[in-house]
Protein backbone atom coordinates (compact mmCIF):
# COMPACT_ATOMS: atom_id res chain seq x y z
CA UNK A 1 0.00 0.00 0.00
CA UNK A 2 1.33 3.37 -0.63
CA UNK A 3 2.95 5.39 1.99
CA UNK A 4 0.56 8.86 3.26
CA UNK A 5 4.28 10.62 2.19
CA UNK A 6 4.51 9.20 -1.12
CA UNK A 7 0.60 9.09 -2.29
CA UNK A 8 -0.64 10.79 -5.09
CA UNK A 9 -4.11 11.20 -3.16
CA UNK A 10 -5.47 10.82 0.67
CA UNK A 11 -9.17 10.56 1.12
CA UNK A 12 -10.64 11.83 4.12
CA UNK A 13 -14.27 11.16 5.87
CA UNK A 14 -15.07 13.32 8.72
CA UNK A 15 -18.72 14.08 10.45
CA UNK A 16 -20.86 15.75 8.83
CA UNK A 17 -24.44 16.79 10.83
CA UNK A 18 -25.02 19.95 8.17
CA UNK A 19 -25.32 17.55 5.64
CA UNK A 20 -23.35 19.54 3.00
CA UNK A 21 -19.85 17.90 1.92
CA UNK A 22 -18.85 21.35 -0.49
CA UNK A 23 -19.09 22.85 3.37
CA UNK A 24 -16.71 20.48 4.32
CA UNK A 25 -14.16 21.33 1.09
CA UNK A 26 -14.45 24.86 1.54
CA UNK A 27 -13.45 24.77 5.38
CA UNK A 28 -10.16 22.77 4.38
CA UNK A 29 -9.75 24.94 1.38
CA UNK A 30 -9.45 27.87 3.61
CA UNK A 31 -7.69 26.18 6.68
CA UNK A 32 -5.02 25.06 4.07
CA UNK A 33 -4.74 28.89 2.46
CA UNK A 34 -4.88 30.03 6.30
CA UNK A 35 -2.10 27.72 7.57
CA UNK A 36 0.31 27.42 4.74
CA UNK A 37 -0.58 30.47 2.16
CA UNK A 38 0.00 27.86 -0.62
CA UNK A 39 -2.32 25.66 -2.20
CA UNK A 40 -0.40 22.14 -1.27
CA UNK A 41 -3.83 19.65 -2.69
CA UNK A 42 -6.88 19.98 -5.11
CA UNK A 43 -9.41 19.43 -2.58
CA UNK A 44 -12.82 18.18 -3.77
CA UNK A 45 -16.06 15.99 -2.55
CA UNK A 46 -15.69 12.11 -2.98
CA UNK A 47 -18.68 11.00 -4.01
CA UNK A 48 -19.80 7.95 -1.28
CA UNK A 49 -23.87 7.62 -1.26
CA UNK A 50 -25.31 7.88 2.08
CA UNK A 51 -28.19 5.53 0.74
CA UNK A 52 -26.11 2.71 0.48
CA UNK A 53 -27.60 -0.24 3.20
CA UNK A 54 -26.20 -0.04 6.34
CA UNK A 55 -27.44 -3.51 7.72
CA UNK A 56 -26.39 -5.10 11.22
CA UNK A 57 -23.70 -3.90 13.27
CA UNK A 58 -21.85 -7.23 12.94
CA UNK A 59 -22.70 -7.02 9.20
CA UNK A 60 -20.58 -4.09 9.26
CA UNK A 61 -17.81 -5.09 11.36
CA UNK A 62 -16.90 -8.27 9.28
CA UNK A 63 -17.12 -6.60 5.72
CA UNK A 64 -14.63 -4.18 7.43
CA UNK A 65 -12.10 -7.08 6.88
CA UNK A 66 -13.72 -8.10 3.61
CA UNK A 67 -13.75 -5.23 1.57
CA UNK A 68 -9.99 -4.30 2.70
CA UNK A 69 -8.50 -7.60 1.89
CA UNK A 70 -10.59 -6.73 -2.01
CA UNK A 71 -9.25 -3.46 -1.57
CA UNK A 72 -5.68 -4.73 -1.72
CA UNK A 73 -6.67 -7.59 -4.15
CA UNK A 74 -7.76 -4.66 -6.71
CA UNK A 75 -5.03 -2.13 -6.17
CA UNK A 76 -2.81 -5.07 -7.17
CA UNK A 77 -4.72 -5.70 -10.30
CA UNK A 78 -4.59 -1.96 -10.81
CA UNK A 79 -0.76 -2.14 -10.43
CA UNK A 80 -0.39 -5.34 -13.36
CA UNK A 81 -2.62 -3.24 -15.74
CA UNK A 82 -0.38 0.09 -15.27
CA UNK A 83 2.72 -2.14 -15.63
CA UNK A 84 1.39 -3.83 -18.94
CA UNK A 85 -0.05 -0.38 -20.56
CA UNK A 86 3.44 0.57 -20.07
CA UNK A 87 5.31 -2.25 -21.68
CA UNK A 88 2.48 -2.36 -24.31
CA UNK A 89 3.34 1.24 -25.63
CA UNK A 90 7.10 0.93 -24.51
CA UNK A 91 7.93 -2.44 -26.84
CA UNK A 92 4.67 -0.74 -29.74
CA UNK A 93 6.79 3.21 -29.60
CA UNK A 94 10.03 1.36 -29.99
CA UNK A 95 8.89 -0.53 -33.02
CA UNK A 96 7.49 2.28 -34.54
CA UNK A 97 10.43 4.13 -33.79
CA UNK A 98 13.03 1.34 -35.77
CA UNK A 99 10.24 0.93 -38.60
CA UNK A 100 10.58 4.41 -39.18
CA UNK A 101 14.48 4.25 -39.43
CA UNK A 102 14.74 6.27 -36.08
CA UNK A 103 17.18 6.31 -33.40
CA UNK A 104 15.83 5.71 -29.74
CA UNK A 105 17.15 8.03 -27.40
CA UNK A 106 16.35 9.37 -23.69
CA UNK A 107 12.65 11.01 -24.46
CA UNK A 108 12.26 10.02 -28.15
CA UNK A 109 9.25 8.42 -26.42
CA UNK A 110 7.01 10.79 -25.14
CA UNK A 111 5.40 9.76 -21.46
CA UNK A 112 1.99 8.52 -22.06
CA UNK A 113 -0.91 9.88 -20.04
CA UNK A 114 -3.35 7.39 -18.59
CA UNK A 115 -7.04 7.97 -19.15
CA UNK A 116 -10.36 6.54 -17.91
CA UNK A 117 -13.99 6.64 -19.71
CA UNK A 118 -16.14 9.19 -18.37
CA UNK A 119 -20.07 9.32 -17.72
CA UNK A 120 -20.57 9.70 -21.54
CA UNK A 121 -17.37 7.46 -22.40
CA UNK A 122 -15.33 9.68 -23.89
CA UNK A 123 -11.69 9.66 -22.43
CA UNK A 124 -10.87 11.60 -19.63
CA UNK A 125 -7.38 11.96 -17.88
CA UNK A 126 -6.99 10.08 -14.52
CA UNK A 127 -6.13 12.92 -12.55
CA UNK A 128 -9.40 14.62 -13.49
CA UNK A 129 -11.62 11.40 -13.36
CA UNK A 130 -9.94 11.08 -9.90
CA UNK A 131 -11.15 14.70 -8.91
CA UNK A 132 -14.71 14.49 -10.08
CA UNK A 133 -15.61 10.83 -9.14
CA UNK A 134 -19.21 9.69 -8.92
CA UNK A 135 -20.40 6.85 -7.87
CA UNK A 136 -22.22 4.70 -10.99
CA UNK A 137 -25.18 3.99 -9.64
CA UNK A 138 -26.50 2.48 -13.17
CA UNK A 139 -23.85 -0.22 -12.73
CA UNK A 140 -23.40 -0.91 -8.92
CA UNK A 141 -26.86 0.40 -7.69
CA UNK A 142 -27.32 2.29 -4.36
CA UNK A 143 -29.86 0.68 -2.11
CA UNK A 144 -30.91 -2.14 -4.12
CA UNK A 145 -28.94 -4.43 -2.58
CA UNK A 146 -26.83 -5.29 0.34
CA UNK A 147 -22.86 -3.88 0.30
CA UNK A 148 -22.06 -7.80 0.73
CA UNK A 149 -23.25 -7.96 -2.65
CA UNK A 150 -21.91 -4.97 -4.34
CA UNK A 151 -18.80 -5.59 -3.42
CA UNK A 152 -19.17 -9.50 -4.43
CA UNK A 153 -19.87 -7.66 -7.85
CA UNK A 154 -16.95 -5.52 -7.98
CA UNK A 155 -14.96 -8.88 -6.73
CA UNK A 156 -15.69 -10.80 -9.86
CA UNK A 157 -15.48 -7.60 -12.35
CA UNK A 158 -11.97 -7.24 -10.80
CA UNK A 159 -11.26 -11.21 -10.93
CA UNK A 160 -12.90 -11.08 -14.81
CA UNK A 161 -10.03 -8.15 -15.66
CA UNK A 162 -7.42 -9.68 -14.16
CA UNK A 163 -8.19 -12.72 -16.21
CA UNK A 164 -8.41 -11.09 -19.46
CA UNK A 165 -4.76 -9.03 -18.86
CA UNK A 166 -3.71 -12.16 -18.05
CA UNK A 167 -5.00 -14.30 -21.31
CA UNK A 168 -4.05 -10.55 -23.40
CA UNK A 169 -0.22 -10.69 -21.48
CA UNK A 170 0.37 -14.37 -22.53
CA UNK A 171 -1.02 -14.48 -26.15
CA UNK A 172 1.92 -11.25 -26.69
CA UNK A 173 4.76 -13.24 -24.51
CA UNK A 174 4.01 -16.41 -26.79
CA UNK A 175 3.94 -14.72 -30.12
CA UNK A 176 7.03 -12.91 -28.98
CA UNK A 177 8.75 -16.24 -28.03
CA UNK A 178 7.99 -17.46 -31.72
CA UNK A 179 9.06 -14.64 -33.31
CA UNK A 180 12.43 -14.53 -31.59
CA UNK A 181 13.05 -18.09 -31.88
CA UNK A 182 12.25 -17.93 -35.71
CA UNK A 183 14.72 -14.38 -36.22
CA UNK A 184 16.82 -16.16 -34.66
CA UNK A 185 16.83 -19.06 -37.19
CA UNK A 186 17.43 -16.84 -39.47
CA UNK A 187 19.75 -14.17 -38.12
CA UNK A 188 21.82 -16.40 -35.47
CA UNK A 189 25.03 -17.63 -36.87
CA UNK A 190 25.69 -20.92 -38.11
CA UNK A 191 25.41 -23.04 -35.51
CA UNK A 192 22.20 -22.49 -35.01
CA UNK A 193 20.52 -20.57 -37.96
CA UNK A 194 18.01 -22.53 -40.04
CA UNK A 195 20.08 -24.17 -43.17
CA UNK A 196 16.82 -23.43 -45.46
CA UNK A 197 18.17 -19.72 -46.21
CA UNK A 198 22.09 -20.48 -46.34
CA UNK A 199 22.09 -23.66 -48.34
CA UNK A 200 20.13 -22.75 -51.23
CA UNK A 201 20.30 -24.10 -55.32
CA UNK A 202 21.93 -20.77 -56.16
CA UNK A 203 24.46 -21.03 -53.71
CA UNK A 204 25.09 -24.51 -54.09
CA UNK A 205 25.24 -23.60 -58.33
CA UNK A 206 28.07 -21.00 -57.40
CA UNK A 207 30.21 -23.12 -55.46
CA UNK A 208 29.82 -25.72 -58.38
CA UNK A 209 28.29 -28.86 -55.92
CA UNK A 210 25.37 -31.02 -55.71
CA UNK A 211 23.81 -31.92 -52.49
CA UNK A 212 23.30 -35.55 -52.80
CA UNK A 213 19.60 -35.74 -51.42
CA UNK A 214 19.36 -38.08 -48.18
CA UNK A 215 17.70 -41.19 -49.71
CA UNK A 216 20.36 -42.05 -52.09
CA UNK A 217 21.88 -45.49 -51.18
CA UNK A 218 25.29 -44.81 -51.23
CA UNK A 219 26.32 -41.65 -50.41
CA UNK A 220 25.38 -38.72 -48.00
CA UNK A 221 25.90 -35.09 -47.91
CA UNK A 222 27.31 -33.55 -44.66
CA UNK A 223 27.18 -29.82 -43.15
CA UNK A 224 29.95 -29.22 -41.02
CA UNK A 225 29.84 -25.74 -38.77
CA UNK A 226 34.24 -25.07 -37.78
CA UNK A 227 36.05 -21.99 -36.87
CA UNK A 228 37.56 -20.05 -39.33
CA UNK A 229 40.68 -19.95 -37.60
CA UNK A 230 40.06 -24.41 -38.18
CA UNK A 231 39.47 -24.27 -42.23
CA UNK A 232 43.18 -24.58 -43.59
CA UNK A 233 43.71 -26.90 -41.32
CA UNK A 234 40.37 -29.00 -42.12
CA UNK A 235 41.03 -28.89 -46.05
CA UNK A 236 44.55 -30.70 -45.51
CA UNK A 237 42.69 -33.20 -43.44
CA UNK A 238 39.00 -33.64 -44.00
CA UNK A 239 39.93 -37.09 -46.27
CA UNK A 240 41.49 -38.70 -43.36
CA UNK A 241 38.68 -38.19 -40.65
CA UNK A 242 37.26 -41.38 -39.66
CA UNK A 243 40.16 -42.98 -41.10
CA UNK A 244 39.99 -46.75 -39.92
CA UNK A 245 36.27 -46.94 -40.63
CA UNK A 246 36.14 -47.98 -43.82
CA UNK A 247 37.76 -51.67 -45.23
CA UNK A 248 39.83 -51.12 -48.08
CA UNK A 249 41.88 -54.31 -48.12
CA UNK A 250 41.85 -57.37 -51.12
CA UNK A 251 39.25 -59.61 -51.06
CA UNK A 252 39.52 -61.92 -47.98
CA UNK A 253 41.60 -59.28 -46.29
CA UNK A 254 39.54 -56.23 -46.29
CA UNK A 255 39.77 -55.62 -42.91
CA UNK A 256 44.06 -55.34 -43.60
CA UNK A 257 43.55 -51.96 -44.67
CA UNK A 258 41.13 -49.13 -43.75
CA UNK A 259 40.47 -45.58 -44.90
CA UNK A 260 37.84 -42.66 -44.77
CA UNK A 261 34.36 -43.16 -46.01
CA UNK A 262 34.63 -39.39 -47.71
CA UNK A 263 34.61 -38.64 -51.19
CA UNK A 264 38.07 -37.08 -52.10
CA UNK A 265 37.86 -33.43 -53.57
CA UNK A 266 34.42 -33.22 -52.17
CA UNK A 267 35.01 -30.60 -49.81
CA UNK A 268 32.73 -27.25 -50.55
CA UNK A 269 32.60 -23.63 -48.82
CA UNK A 270 28.82 -22.18 -49.07
CA UNK A 271 28.85 -19.69 -46.08
CA UNK A 272 30.51 -17.63 -43.68
CA UNK A 273 29.49 -15.99 -41.07
CA UNK A 274 29.97 -12.22 -38.73
CA UNK A 275 30.79 -14.57 -35.90
CA UNK A 276 33.63 -16.57 -37.52
CA UNK A 277 32.26 -19.58 -38.41
CA UNK A 278 32.43 -21.23 -41.78
CA UNK A 279 30.47 -23.75 -43.39
CA UNK A 280 31.64 -26.67 -45.47
CA UNK A 281 29.99 -29.48 -47.09
CA UNK A 282 31.17 -33.12 -47.98
CA UNK A 283 30.16 -36.07 -49.21
CA UNK A 284 31.03 -39.98 -47.59
CA UNK A 285 29.98 -43.08 -48.10
CA UNK A 286 26.72 -42.96 -46.32
CA UNK A 287 27.03 -46.10 -44.12
CA UNK A 288 29.34 -44.40 -41.98
CA UNK A 289 27.58 -41.70 -41.52
CA UNK A 290 27.65 -42.47 -37.33
CA UNK A 291 31.27 -42.82 -37.13
CA UNK A 292 32.09 -40.05 -39.38
CA UNK A 293 30.29 -37.80 -36.49
CA UNK A 294 32.18 -39.18 -33.86
CA UNK A 295 35.31 -38.69 -35.81
CA UNK A 296 34.34 -35.02 -36.76
CA UNK A 297 33.49 -34.44 -32.79
CA UNK A 298 37.08 -35.53 -31.74
CA UNK A 299 38.08 -32.89 -33.37
CA UNK A 300 35.92 -30.08 -32.35
CA UNK A 301 34.32 -29.52 -36.18
CA UNK A 302 30.02 -29.20 -35.77
CA UNK A 303 27.88 -31.30 -38.14
CA UNK A 304 24.54 -30.12 -38.54
CA UNK A 305 21.70 -32.37 -39.33
CA UNK A 306 19.95 -31.36 -42.58
CA UNK A 307 17.80 -32.20 -45.42
CA UNK A 308 17.90 -30.34 -48.39
CA UNK A 309 15.26 -29.38 -50.19
CA UNK A 310 15.17 -26.63 -52.92
CA UNK A 311 11.49 -26.07 -52.64
CA UNK A 312 12.29 -24.70 -48.86
CA UNK A 313 14.78 -22.11 -49.92
CA UNK A 314 13.62 -18.60 -48.54
CA UNK A 315 11.33 -20.26 -46.05
CA UNK A 316 12.94 -19.14 -42.81
CA UNK A 317 12.27 -15.97 -44.19
CA UNK A 318 8.86 -16.04 -44.95
CA UNK A 319 8.01 -17.60 -41.50
CA UNK A 320 10.15 -14.43 -39.86
CA UNK A 321 7.52 -11.80 -41.79
CA UNK A 322 4.77 -14.66 -40.71
CA UNK A 323 5.73 -14.17 -36.99
CA UNK A 324 6.12 -10.59 -37.65
CA UNK A 325 2.70 -10.12 -38.18
CA UNK A 326 1.08 -12.06 -35.51
CA UNK A 327 3.87 -10.42 -32.90
CA UNK A 328 2.65 -7.45 -34.13
CA UNK A 329 -1.53 -7.83 -33.85
CA UNK A 330 -0.71 -9.32 -30.61
CA UNK A 331 1.38 -6.42 -29.33
CA UNK A 332 -1.73 -3.85 -30.67
CA UNK A 333 -4.59 -6.38 -29.02
CA UNK A 334 -2.61 -5.64 -25.63
CA UNK A 335 -1.85 -2.22 -26.24
CA UNK A 336 -5.83 -1.60 -26.89
CA UNK A 337 -7.00 -3.87 -24.33
CA UNK A 338 -4.46 -2.80 -20.90
CA UNK A 339 -5.98 0.84 -21.93
CA UNK A 340 -9.26 -0.55 -21.48
CA UNK A 341 -8.58 -2.62 -18.66
CA UNK A 342 -6.92 0.50 -17.15
CA UNK A 343 -10.41 2.34 -16.98
CA UNK A 344 -12.53 -0.40 -16.09
CA UNK A 345 -9.99 -1.52 -13.10
CA UNK A 346 -10.02 2.07 -12.29
CA UNK A 347 -13.90 2.47 -12.03
CA UNK A 348 -13.93 -1.02 -10.00
CA UNK A 349 -10.95 0.32 -7.19
CA UNK A 350 -12.45 3.62 -6.37
CA UNK A 351 -15.97 1.86 -5.75
CA UNK A 352 -14.14 -0.50 -3.72
CA UNK A 353 -13.17 2.74 -1.98
CA UNK A 354 -16.16 4.33 -1.68
CA UNK A 355 -17.29 1.00 -0.20
CA UNK A 356 -14.88 1.40 2.51
CA UNK A 357 -15.00 4.63 3.31
CA UNK A 358 -18.61 4.18 3.60
CA UNK A 359 -18.13 1.29 6.09
CA UNK A 360 -15.26 3.05 8.00
CA UNK A 361 -17.04 5.73 8.90
CA UNK A 362 -20.12 4.34 9.83
CA UNK A 363 -18.28 2.24 12.26
CA UNK A 364 -16.57 5.28 13.28
CA UNK A 365 -19.07 8.33 13.62
CA UNK A 366 -22.35 6.24 14.21
CA UNK A 367 -25.74 6.57 12.93
CA UNK A 368 -27.71 8.26 11.51
CA UNK A 369 -25.19 8.27 8.75
CA UNK A 370 -23.43 11.62 8.62
CA UNK A 371 -19.96 11.89 7.49
CA UNK A 372 -18.61 14.05 4.52
CA UNK A 373 -15.57 12.14 2.30
CA UNK A 374 -12.88 14.38 0.40
CA UNK A 375 -10.56 13.56 -1.73
CA UNK A 376 -6.78 15.41 -1.73
CA UNK A 377 -4.78 15.19 -4.88
CA UNK A 378 -1.69 16.11 -3.32
CA UNK A 379 0.76 18.86 -4.96
CA UNK A 380 4.18 17.43 -5.45
CA UNK A 381 7.35 19.27 -6.80
CA UNK A 382 9.29 16.38 -9.50
CA UNK A 383 12.18 15.89 -8.05
CA UNK A 384 12.91 17.59 -5.18
CA UNK A 385 11.91 15.96 -1.29
CA UNK A 386 8.09 16.66 -0.26
CA UNK A 387 7.87 15.42 2.83
CA UNK A 388 7.65 18.43 4.81
CA UNK A 389 5.04 20.03 2.17
CA UNK A 390 3.01 16.24 2.49
CA UNK A 391 3.37 16.80 6.88
CA UNK A 392 2.36 20.28 6.90
CA UNK A 393 -1.36 19.34 5.14
CA UNK A 394 -1.98 16.33 7.31
CA UNK A 395 -1.25 18.92 10.26
CA UNK A 396 -3.75 21.42 8.53
CA UNK A 397 -6.30 17.97 7.94
CA UNK A 398 -5.67 17.61 11.54
CA UNK A 399 -6.96 21.32 12.79
CA UNK A 400 -9.91 21.48 10.21
CA UNK A 401 -10.67 18.04 12.22
CA UNK A 402 -10.57 19.50 15.28
CA UNK A 403 -12.63 22.26 13.76
CA UNK A 404 -15.19 20.36 12.48
CA UNK A 405 -15.86 17.89 15.78
CA UNK A 406 -15.62 20.68 18.31
CA UNK A 407 -14.46 18.36 21.04
CA UNK A 408 -18.10 17.03 21.32
CA UNK A 409 -17.45 13.44 19.35
CA UNK A 410 -15.18 12.60 21.99
CA UNK A 411 -13.06 10.74 18.76
CA UNK A 412 -9.90 12.35 19.92
CA UNK A 413 -10.29 10.82 23.23
CA UNK A 414 -10.81 7.31 21.19
CA UNK A 415 -8.10 7.94 19.09
CA UNK A 416 -5.66 9.06 22.01
CA UNK A 417 -6.83 6.33 24.51
CA UNK A 418 -6.37 3.66 21.46
CA UNK A 419 -3.09 5.13 21.04
CA UNK A 420 -1.69 3.69 24.80
CA UNK A 421 -3.21 0.56 25.27
CA UNK A 422 -2.47 -2.77 23.55
CA UNK A 423 -5.66 -3.28 22.89
CA UNK A 424 -6.34 -4.50 19.51
CA UNK A 425 -7.18 -2.95 16.40
CA UNK A 426 -11.10 -2.14 16.40
CA UNK A 427 -13.02 -2.39 12.72
CA UNK A 428 -13.46 1.32 11.71
CA UNK A 429 -11.14 2.96 13.91
CA UNK A 430 -7.45 2.83 12.66
CA UNK A 431 -4.62 1.36 13.89
CA UNK A 432 -2.68 4.34 16.22
CA UNK A 433 0.64 3.30 16.09
CA UNK A 434 1.01 2.91 12.25
CA UNK A 435 2.15 5.38 10.16
CA UNK A 436 -1.27 6.79 8.85
CA UNK A 437 -3.28 6.30 11.90
CA UNK A 438 -5.58 9.26 12.59
CA UNK A 439 -8.74 10.28 14.68
CA UNK A 440 -10.47 10.29 11.15
CA UNK A 441 -10.92 7.71 8.82
CA UNK A 442 -8.10 8.13 6.27
CA UNK A 443 -6.80 6.07 2.89
CA UNK A 444 -3.64 6.66 1.03
CA UNK A 445 -3.64 5.67 -2.73
CA UNK A 446 -1.37 6.29 -5.58
CA UNK A 447 -2.53 6.53 -9.13
CA UNK A 448 -0.52 7.30 -12.09
CA UNK A 449 -1.41 10.56 -13.64
CA UNK A 450 1.02 9.21 -16.57
CA UNK A 451 3.48 6.74 -17.42
CA UNK A 452 7.11 8.90 -18.28
CA UNK A 453 9.22 5.99 -20.37
CA UNK A 454 12.53 7.04 -20.67
CA UNK A 455 15.59 5.06 -22.41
Amino acid sequence: MASYLTASHWIVAVPDLEGSAKVKVDGFRNRMVEMSGKTLADITVFDVPRTLKVGTLDTLMTLSDEVSRTDSYVEGVVKKVERQVSESYFASSTAELLKAGKEITPGSIKPLQMYVPGPDRGPIPVHDWASNFKWDTNTWGENQESLADILRRLTTSAEKIDTDIRIYTQAYQERKTAFITAERKKSGNLMVAALEDIITPEVLSRSGSEYIPSDSEYLATMVIILQKAQEETFLETYTTLDAESVPLGPEGRREVIRGSPVVPGSARRLAEDKDGYVLYTVVILKKFVDSFRTACREKRLAVRDFNYDPLQAGSIAKEVEERNKELTAALAQLKTESRRKYGEIMQVWFHVKAIRVFIESVLRYGLPVRFAAILFKIHRQPGTNNTENVNKLLSIVKEEWKSITGGRSGFDDAYNSKANTNDPVIPGISDATSATAQPFVFFDLDIKFGLGLMV
